[in-house]
């Protein structure tokens, strides 16, 4: 393939990547793609990364232990746009960084073995197998950022602080070994049996880190039910005070409405024996009493009034 031809190729896959990750992490977030301003600053991100990943490939084939500066770049910049927790960036930075290097990883020796080629030479030549992994790589973790969106818009994330820092712990642990494992792949002069053998542990460490996100996907529903349970029972017990605070009610009006009563039989029986000096200190008496029941304080907020209130009376 044309020099010139491949390089727009790789220039316009790292835009591509960069768009795929940046709209995996602000998806994850519910970030607003409408406003323009949003927007922008979504380009700006893609763009920057694009720029960082071009200028890396042109010092060396492949990044290694180099590619954390990919997390960080994303994790930063999360840090400063998005909304939401500082470990549950540092996750989804991981995660977007981990599918693509276990995806890349086992791509890339499947064709190396399936091409009965070296692997140094999937990355370094510009040949018909590197363009199959490249494409491959990128669909298939287009893919499995919809799937893990999906899943999670689905089921929402309802982690405590020591869960997200156990499953993140997890993904940047795995990071670190494939990038390891895939170092060794490139660097070592290994035969074809221990080259397989790193391909079953590396897919091994795909399957711990499917486990974990079922994990994590699990310990958000448990959480979100025992959220759920813990409302109902506090709704619970606010009907029961509910229901007994009308019952008092109720019996506090029928013990008004009898001293009422009461009250008007005793004014009636002065009124017809003319005892009327007795009954206006008897309406006196009756209105001081009013008076204390009256007796409110009142705050700026209406709930502090209703309790203090209510304790009062």
């Amino acid at each position: 393939m044309n020099a010139t031809i491949w390089k727009v190729f790789e220039i316009a896959v790292n835009i591509y990547e960069g768009f795929n990750i940046f709209y995996f992490v602000f998806s994850f977030f519910e970030y607003n793609f409408k406003p323009k301003e949003n927007r922008l600053v979504f380009s700006i991100g893609v763009l920057g990364y694009t720029i960082v990943v071009s200028i890396i490939n042109q010092l060396t084939f492949y990044e290694g232990i180099i590619g954390v500066i990919y997390i960080v770049l994303v994790f930063i910049f999360a840090l400063f746009v998005l909304y939401g927790s500082i470990i549950k960036k540092l996750f989804v930075s991981a995660t977007a960084f981990l599918c693509i290097l276990a995806v890349n990883s086992l791509v890339a020796t499947f064709i190396s073995s399936i091409a009965n080629t070296e692997l140094v030479n999937i990355y370094t030549q510009k040949s018909i197998e590197r363009l199959m992994m490249i494409l491959a790589v990128q669909l298939i973790v287009t893919y499995i950022y919809r799937l893990i969106l999906k899943a999670f818009k689905k089921n929402g994330t309802l982690l405590n602080i020591r869960e997200w820092i156990l499953i993140s712990t997890v993904l940047v642990l795995s990071f670190i070994m494939f990038l390891i494992i895939h170092q060794i792949q490139l660097n070592s002069e290994i035969s074809i049996y221990s080259n397989n053998n790193l391909l079953l542990v590396s897919f091994g460490l795909v399957v711990i880190n499917v486990v974990c996100y079922y994990m994590t996907v699990n310990l958000s529903k448990a959480n979100s039910i025992r959220t759920e349970n813990k409302l109902l029972r506090l709704e619970q017990e606010y009907r029961q005070h509910y229901t007994e605070n009308a019952q008092k009610q109720y019996e506090e009006i029928k013990r008004i409405r009898h001293d009422i009563k009461q009250s008007c039989s005793v004014m009636e029986q002065l009124i017809s024996e003319k005892r009327f000096i007795e009954l206006q200190h008897y309406l006196q008496q009756f209105n001081n009493e009013i008076s204390i029941g009256e007796s409110t304080v009142n705050t700026n907020n209406h709930i502090v009034n209703a309790i203090i209130n209510t304790k009062l009376g």
